[in-house]
């Protein structure tokens, strides 16, 4: 969420952003998962806290 001192009209695209960059590192992670040949703990950390 966007800190509360911020213009509700930044609320959306600070969401957006932060969905946008958590979408690339679990992107990332599953790449290096797949480099490795399996499923690191810190890529099924990120998948499941963005809901992968």
């Amino acid at each position: 969420m966007a800190p509360a001192s911020w213009d509700p009209k930044l609320e959306d695209g600070w969401d957006e952003g932060v969905t946008t960059v958590s979408e690339a590192l679990v992107r990332i992670a599953h790449r290096d998962r797949s480099r490795r040949g399996g499923r690191s703990e810190e890529a099924a950390e990120l998948a499941v806290s963005c809901g992968t």
